[in-house]
């Protein structure tokens, strides 16, 4: 080999050619970072529930007070002696609580033993104690009648037609359904003459009929042709008529054979 040095070419870089972000690469290394710290937070198992998280009425992480924030778990070593404190709070009024009912309860039955033995019973006095019972008594006495007058009352002789009016004659069937036809068909006639309509009812038409069918005797003439003119005759002469006729009438009803008068 000669001494020479042979000239490499060498590719210049250009422009155009995007140069490596340097700064890139650790912005990505830190959101992997984050992502997988989440991942195992998520991943992470929480640790049983402490005693005084239980008696505090908490039931798990999230629940109860120490999952408010700014608590600390019961568990740690910053929150034991809270959590001594709030237990011994805790328990303090429970016995407190437990103590009272059971006054109560003992209470109860003095009270129900010495009604007993007066005569009363408790719920007569819890009856006289309440105010609502005391004000319908108040009420009741306030209605109340005086026994003077309760009396007279009572003693008063009432007698059934001093309080009622005449009392009802009984019907017949028949007479009642004439007196609502009548009452009915008053009630439409003055219904129309009050309208002042031309109104013609059943009843009305009915009766025009019965009346146009009836003959009369007056109805018809007594003689035909030219009616004679009266003439003014004196009291004689219409006897002396009367008596012939009579005679004629008398004639024409006589058998035959009979000797006459």
């Amino acid at each position: 080999m000669s001494g020479k040095q042979r000239n490499i070419r060498k590719r210049v870089a250009s422009e155009d050619e995007d140069a490596p972000d340097v700064s890139a690469e650790p912005e990505c290394q830190r959101d992997k970072l984050a992502e997988t710290r989440l991942m195992q937070q998520l991943r992470k198992r929480s640790a049983g529930t402490g005693v005084g998280a239980l008696a505090m009425g908490g039931g798990g992480p999230g629940i109860g007070p120490a999952s408010r924030e700014g608590s600390v778990e019961p568990g740690s070593e910053g929150g034991e002696g809270a959590g001594t404190v709030v237990m011994d709070a805790y328990v303090k009024a429970k016995s407190i609580a437990v103590q009272m009912d059971e006054d109560a309860h003992m209470q109860k039955y003095v009270e129900e033993q010495l009604a007993a033995r007066l005569g009363k019973t408790a719920e007569a006095e819890a009856e006289e104690n309440d105010p609502e019972v005391k004000r319908r008594k108040l009420e009741q006495e306030l209605y109340a009648l005086p026994s003077d007058f309760t009396t007279q009352l009572e003693q008063e002789l009432v007698l059934p037609g001093m309080v009622s009016t005449l009392a009802e004659v009984p019907l017949a069937a028949k007479d009642k359904l004439k007196s609502i036809e009548a009452t009915e068909a008053l009630k439409r006639s003055l219904l129309a003459q009050v309208g002042g309509s031309t109104l013609v009812l059943e009843e009305d038409a009915e009766a025009r009929d019965r009346e146009a069918a009836r003959i009369r005797r007056g109805q018809f003439v007594k003689s035909f042709g030219a009616q004679k003119a009266r003439v003014h005759r004196e009291p004689e002469e219409l006897e002396a008529e009367a008596r012939k006729r009579r005679f004629v009438s008398e004639r024409r009803s006589a058998p035959v054979g009979k000797p006459r008068k």
